[in-house]
């Protein structure tokens, strides 16, 4: 018996497309029969399995890039939600052919114009812009105020350089080192580049929502995409779970009572042909009051575990960090807008509904009178004006100086209003 074998050793196999290269380099010329095998693990030992004609179907991979236009979760109508939008395209994917069925069973080649369609949207998108965090002015605007006593006043100013302010809760910190303690009133703000320069806006009572944040893991069976039937999707669980707590606003809700829920992360999954073991969510809820808040919470568990065991899932919530309501007091808000009327002019103060974002500046108000408002940022020269939590945001400095007068002048006013009610003791705070 005469011939010649070629054992092909062949690279990049797993979805590589190694034989290509094994062809290309024209080693099976003159060869006239190939065979190849793969493990079976159902299989029991010492047994195998083939047949003729088709054995393994045709396959190919796609990556979709779903863009929208990133902000911040507490105002979603001014963003186009991707997280959303994907998790829409995820569980419209599963109407081609059902995970509970064999894909043998179905004939998918019709399908493909379909998937075709599906994406072809996507074409036109911009870029997706990744959330960003930007500080708001508070520090810039306290260093440029530049004092801690108050000479003349009889009084002392504590400035407060705080720690994890956007969703650390720094403001626990601070109130636990006792830095408030015997401070009698506190005012904050941030920038707003929707203001133009030179303007505030506040307002008398809550201002700026509650918040909460969560985090939930959905967990399945992993396994390989070609063979659905043998794994418990949490893609796709996940996927209706985004999707179904849309509804609580909406569905649940009263429209007269703002409340905000927004998915923000979804991480699951590092293979196009592998379905993961895991998936994990996470995003923020808001709300103006209590009972609301209070519901949400509740429903979001309910939403997400019970989703998760329609899909055959197991889910685990995590709640984190809540920031109370921000709400103003009415005093303070009278002593601001005589202070930044003298200062900028009554026609530049402005009114303004309350806002679904969140501060733990509202931890402060829960000790002691405190006052929230925001200061005119708006760069007329920015050639891509963005908003807060944008990467295209960029503090506007021009703004600076009338966030420290303001500082200066409200904390100096109030001292003098205070004096001339019950003369204060000038000793100085010890942490000065």
């Amino acid at each position: 018996m005469q011939g010649t074998v070629v054992i092909v050793f062949q690279p990049a196999e797993e979805g590589g497309g190694g034989a290509k290269k094994i062809i290309d380099a024209g080693i099976l010329e003159n060869v006239k029969a190939i065979f190849g095998l793969h493990v079976n693990p159902d299989l029991n030992l010492g047994e195998v399995a083939s047949r003729s004609g088709p054995i393994l179907a045709g396959s190919g991979f796609f990556e979709a890039v779903i863009s929208g236009k990133g902000g911040h979760a507490a105002i979603p109508q001014h963003s186009i939600d991707p997280v959303l939008a994907a998790s829409n395209v995820v569980v419209s994917l599963q109407h081609l052919v059902s995970r509970e069925a064999d894909p043998l069973d179905s004939q998918i080649d019709d399908n493909i114009q379909w998937i075709t369609d599906l994406f072809v949207f996507l074409l036109d998108s911009r870029k997706n812009n990744i959330d960003d965090c930007n500080g708001g002015g508070h520090v810039e605007s306290c260093q440029e105020s530049g004092f801690g006593r108050c000479p003349g006043r009889g009084g002392t100013v504590v400035i407060v350089f705080q720690p994890a302010e956007e969703g650390g809760g720094g403001a626990k910190k601070i109130i636990d080192a006792g830095i408030l303690e015997n401070v009698k009133a506190i005012f904050g703000l941030h920038v707003n580049p929707d203001l133009n320069l030179g303007e505030v806006a506040s307002r008398s009572g809550p201002i700026l929502a509650g918040s909460g944040f969560f985090e939930a893991v959905i967990s399945g069976k992993g396994g390989h995409a070609a063979i659905p039937q043998h794994s418990i999707d949490p893609v796709l669980a996940a996927s209706n779970v985004v999707v179904s707590l849309q509804h609580l606003v909406s569905r649940e809700a009263d429209p007269l009572d703002s409340q905000v829920v927004t998915v923000a992360k979804f991480q699951g999954g590092g293979a196009f042909n592998v379905i993961p073991d895991s998936v994990t969510i996470g995003g923020t809820f808001r709300a103006f009051s209590t009972e609301s808040f209070v519901q949400l919470r509740q429903r979001i568990e309910e939403v997400v575990i019970g989703q998760a065991a329609v899909q055959r899932c197991n889910a685990t919530v995590n709640f984190l960090a809540f920031f109370p309501v921000t709400r103003n007091d009415k005093d303070l808000h009278d002593h601001y807008r005589s202070v930044a009327g003298d200062m900028i002019g009554v026609h530049n103060v402005k009114d303004m509904q309350p806002l679904m974002g969140s501060e733990d500046f509202s931890y402060y108000q829960e000790l002691i009178p405190g006052y929230f408002f925001f200061l005119g940022a708006k760069n007329e020269t920015n050639a891509k004006p963005a908003l807060l939590h944008s990467p295209y945001f960029r503090v506007n400095e021009d703004a600076l100086p009338f966030g420290a007068a303001l500082h200066a002048s409200l904390a100096a006013g109030y001292i003098l209003e205070l004096q001339l009610e019950t003369p204060l003791s000038n000793e100085p705070h010890d942490e000065l």
